[in-house]
């Protein structure tokens, strides 16, 4: 719950100027749909392949990053179809999982969500389960696409 707090409080003192640009808003619903529709295309890249990642990638911007504070990792719209091509090429089909958004709030063309993925690996010829919660995320929007995400999560 702090660092769902703190991802607020960025989003109340530092919200970037590329989103006061005077875009229209997005209803917080339709951020919140696109957000799950996001995992749930994520999770069946692995059976789906490329098709599931042309899917994913229809909901980003042309001009979007992915990044992730606490492995110091930034992609742009390139480097991140490139990440699923190499996933894809490791051919891991064994995975099952869910992920769950637990808490969200909505500004203007953001969405702040803590959630909570649950999956399952074969691992040495058993299914071993997992859980992470509290998993923090911002999801700012252009153009009515996904154009940030930003995990604080580690």
């Amino acid at each position: 719950m702090r660092k769902f707090i703190a991802v607020l409080m960025l989003l109340v003192f530092g919200t970037p100027a590329a989103l006061a640009d005077g875009a229209p808003a997005m209803k917080p619903e339709a951020m919140l749909k696109m957000v799950q529709d996001f995992y749930r295309l994520s999770r069946e890249v692995d059976r789906r392949g490329m098709a599931a990642v042309e899917d994913i990638m229809a909901l980003v911007h042309d001009d979007a990053r992915y990044i992730h504070t606490e492995y110091a990792s930034e992609y742009d719209k390139a480097a991140w179809i490139d990440g699923y091509k190499r996933r894809i090429a490791r051919a891991h089909t064994e995975r099952e999982g869910e992920t769950v958004i637990t808490n969200h709030i909505a500004g203007k063309n953001i969405l702040i969500t803590e959630r909570t993925a649950r999956w399952s690996d074969m691992e040495g010829g058993q299914r071993v389960h997992h859980e992470k919660t509290g998993m923090v995320a911002t999801y700012q929007f252009k153009g009515g696409k996904l154009w940030r995400i930003k995990e604080y999560w580690e």
